[in-house]
């Protein structure tokens, strides 16, 4: 068998290797997205408190 064709069989699963770890583009949108809440709240929401 040539080394395509292990190549093309090593990648027949179509997902992540780990069931828990997410995909990284969604890591870096929800890390972007909690900096941006956090430094919203530690402004406005707990000065408040």
């Amino acid at each position: 068998m040539n080394s395509i064709g292990l190549l093309a069989a090593g990648d027949a699963g179509g997902g992540a290797s780990n069931p828990i770890l997410p995909v990284w583009n969604e890591i870096i949108w929800g890390g972007a997205a909690f900096a941006i809440l956090f430094i919203a709240m530690a402004k406005f929401a707990y000065p408040a408190i």
